[in-house]
């Protein structure tokens, strides 16, 4: 039993640490990025994913 309890939970902080690393990014990082970068940045942005590497977007 008490195996299938932490596993149990070591399934479950992925997704609350997944969510707070989105959060934690939108509120900081993406904000001083176009900024700093400028065009460079907006043109990233629409080519790649955040956190999944999805394969590339046509532009």
């Amino acid at each position: 039993m008490c195996l299938k309890w932490h596993g149990l939970r070591a399934l479950l902080t992925i997704p609350v640490n997944r969510a707070l690393l989105t959060v934690t990014l939108k509120l900081t990082e993406e904000k001083w990025l176009p900024g700093l970068y400028g065009q460079d940045d907006a043109d990233y942005r629409k080519r790649v994913s955040r956190c999944i590497p999805w394969p590339p977007r046509n532009i």
